[in-house]
């Protein structure tokens, strides 16, 4: 006996009990023959699928051809340089991108190297050095107690980046030595020992004890600079003690106590009390951090006592190294004649795009340089893009044959998306680059030929001979070149969107400049009242009144740097000026003053005291090509059609026509440019042949899913019809049996129940 299911209905029927049928069998039979379109359907969503792989593959192709032509498109393999010397030992040296080619002749007469001192001998390293204080080490505070020994000292030394490195050199049992180096190399790179008052410096022996002028003027000297001019100068330094005694300055004597005074209180205290000499608080903020120094001026240099190091602490004046191991020296060496001084043997400054390590010196040694141009390299590049160019372009012939046997299409027979990406990738290959001019414009001239399979094959000879006699005309027929004829106009960039001008290139036309965020004062001489201004709401710079505005805008520009503020203070005509470093509307600044307009002040702000007045720039705003651009400061990028992405400085002051951009592309810009077209999202080529695959084979599963639930209904019926019948034929059986039963008992016949 045999069962079939019916999953659509859950039921299950027997074989033909009554009729002897096998319906499963017929069932099954009649199902098969309606499964047949469904199978062709799932034979066909096999192909497709085998299809998607096929233009997957292509789509890696084209990634890689985008990836080998925007490198080379880019243009740093056909500006690669090698670099040579004649002496190895001597020097090493790098060439990077579009370094000038050259030839150059170098003299190393000394290497730069790092000051080195040492203390004198020290019987027991672990020996408590008994000194509680401070010591200053490059400008940083070292504070020490009476049980540091000489491995302590050495272990602070090193914790206290201080730019030094401690070492202890053991030379026997009882004479061990601090060695001190200085962490950079160069005459600018010694060591600064200060005692800061104390005396323990001299007692290891890395001090003398003789002092000079520390940095002399021709008519004084000045302090080491500090980050306040108003705190007090223990402080600004770190100290936790700070030495006070009486100083003499011309022989007169001068109080001091640097636990308490700043550099304005020195400078208005030494003005006062010596006669002939000017005591004055001068800032220097050419730095990353703005530092004042206390600066003695007079007829002549002035004379200097110190009492308790107060001078020294200052960096007034200094002590000699006792025990030098190694001088603090540049570099010096002369390149083509031309004396140069470094303060390190790495030397990446000298000729653009060329690193020296310098490893020798012999000033009687003459070392050849040599910076070529590295022609292997942009064949490299070149070869790349061909051979990915003919990886996607084989692809495709592979896929487009028919095959007349079977009489059936590649994967991409007939695709009109891939039809065209061919013809696309071929023109863009091939297609003259004359829109800079010049004497080469054709990818033959560079040693590019294409055959009949659309293949693209390379002479290297050819593109070798052509980098060595015009190396700029291979540049334009590979990349990217612009050219403009305003002065005030300057291509920046260009995107991938972005379509070659042409001859005629496009027209700039600005319709606003752009320009800067600026704040004016009243017309003044100086300032008659104190006045606070405060930028940006939490920036006060306190004026005084007798201000000069060439000080009012020291003294701006001091708490602008100071906070990395981008805004510049000046003097422009009679009237303090305060103006954004960047152009645009996204760059501005606020300012309130405490002063009423007419009060006595700058009568920047707003009307009244405290009230707050913001300023901002303004973008440029043009066209490019007709087209419409965005502005940005001084950038302006069009938005649209072949301009799109394109995008120039507007240096201009004033608005109108100014002159048209030339953007030429070469053979590696518009291949890049076109396999990211073409493989980008929803609007590529690619993309869309991709996407069409996707479709059919969606469009197929839905039809599958139709076609198997018209064969499942189509069983269930059958399954339900060949029941009934079976049920009809037991009713039948059983009247007719009980037909026979009853004519038998009338008669008296025997009846067999079995027939």
């Amino acid at each position: 006996m045999s069962l079939i299911s019916s999953s659509t209905l859950g039921t299950t029927s027997i074989d033909g009990l009554i009729s002897g049928l096998d319906t499963t069998s017929i069932i099954s039979s009649l199902a098969a023959i309606r499964t047949r379109p469904v199978d062709l359907v799932k034979q066909h969503i096999t192909r497709r699928t085998q299809d998607i792989a096929s233009y997957q593959a292509l789509s890696a192709k084209m990634l890689a051809l985008s990836q080998s032509a925007g490198s080379l498109s880019a243009g740093t393999a056909l500006a690669a340089r090698t670099a040579t010397v004649s002496d190895t030992s001597a020097v090493v040296a790098t060439a990077g991108s579009g370094a000038a080619v050259g030839n150059y002749e170098l003299v190393i007469s000394q290497l730069a190297q790092a000051h080195k001192v040492s203390s004198g001998a020290v019987a027991d390293i672990d020996a408590a050095l008994g000194y509680a204080g401070d010591i200053l080490v490059n400008g940083t505070a070292i504070a020490l107690t009476a049980s540091d020994d000489l491995a302590s000292l050495r272990d602070k030394l090193n914790g206290a980046q201080a730019g030094v490195t401690a070492s202890i050199i053991t030379v026997s049992a009882t004479d061990h030595r601090l060695i001190l180096r200085s962490q950079t190399t160069g005459a600018d790179g010694a060591l600064d020992l200060n005692t800061a008052g104390g005396d323990l410096l001299q007692t290891l022996g890395l001090l003398d004890g003789t002092t000079t002028t520390k940095h002399a003027l021709a008519d004084g000297m000045t302090s080491d600079g500090l980050t306040s001019r108003s705190d007090a100068i223990g402080e600004a330094l770190g100290l936790g003690v700070a030495p006070a005694g009486t100083i003499r300055i011309n022989d007169t004597e001068v109080a001091v106590d640097l636990a308490q005074d700043s550099l304005e209180d020195l400078a208005d205290r030494i003005t006062a009390t010596v006669s002939g000499v000017t005591a004055t608080v001068v800032t220097d903020d050419s730095g990353d951090t703005t530092r004042y120094s206390l600066q003695l001026t007079g007829d002549a240099a002035p004379t200097l006592q110190d009492d308790a190091g107060v001078l020294e602490t200052l960096g007034m004046l200094q002590q000699g190294v006792a025990h030098e191991v190694q001088a603090a020296q540049d570099a010096e060496f002369t390149l083509d004649g031309y004396a140069i001084a470094r303060a390190t043997n790495s030397v990446d400054d000298v000729l653009t795009g060329v690193s020296l390590q310098l490893q020798q010196a012999d000033e009687n040694q003459a070392i050849t340089l040599t910076v070529a141009a590295n022609n292997q390299a942009a064949v490299t590049a070149v070869q790349k893009v061909v051979d990915d160019y003919n990886a996607v372009v084989g692809a495709i012939n592979t896929g487009m044959t028919w095959n007349t046997e079977t009489e059936s299409g590649g994967v991409f027979f007939s695709d009109a998306s891939i039809l065209a990406l061919q013809n696309g990738l071929h023109g863009n290959a091939m297609l003259p680059a004359a829109t800079l001019g010049g004497n080469l414009t054709l990818m033959s001239q560079i040693g590019l030929s294409s055959d009949r399979f659309g293949l693209l094959s390379l002479d290297t000879g050819k593109l070798l001979e052509a980098l060595d006699e015009n190396p700029e005309g291979v540049l334009r027929v590979l990349t990217t070149g612009a050219e403009t004829t305003d002065d005030e106009v300057e291509y920046v960039s260009s995107g991938t969107s972005t379509a070659d001008s042409g001859a005629g290139g496009y027209a700039v036309h600005v319709t606003q400049a752009a320009t800067k965020a600026k704040a004016q004062s009243a017309e003044l001489v100086s300032l008659a009242q104190d006045e606070d201004l405060t930028i940006n709401g939490s920036y006060v710079v306190h004026l005084d009144a007798g201000m000069t505005l060439a000080q009012a805008a020291d003294k701006l520009n001091q708490i602008l740097g100071g906070n990395d503020l981008p805004l510049t203070a000046s003097v422009v005509g009679s009237r303090l000026q305060l103006e954004s470093n960047f152009y645009g509307s996204n760059y501005g600044f606020s300012i309130a003053s405490s002063l009423d307009d007419g009060g006595g002040g700058t009568d920047l702000g707003g009307t009244h005291a405290g009230d707050t007045q913001a300023t901002y720039g303004q973008n440029v705003a043009g066209t490019i090509g007709g087209k419409a651009a965005q502005g940005w400061g001084q950038w302006l990028t069009g938005t649209e059609g072949g301009v799109k992405d394109l995008k120039v400085k507007i240096t201009s002051a004033t608005t109108g026509d100014k002159g048209v951009v030339k953007l030429g592309q070469g053979f590696a810009t518009r291949l890049a440019n076109y396999a990211t077209q073409t493989s980008g999202a929803d609007e590529g080529l690619l993309t869309r042949a991709t996407g069409s695959v996707t479709d059919d084979i969606d469009r197929l599963n839905e039809e599958v899913t139709t076609m198997q639930a018209g064969v499942d209904s189509y069983v269930a019926d059958l399954q339900l019809k060949f029941a009934t019948m079976e049920g009809v034929l037991a009713k039948n059986k059983s009247l007719l049996s009980y037909l026979q039963t009853q004519i038998a008992g009338l008669q008296g016949l025997s009846v067999d129940q079995n027939a």
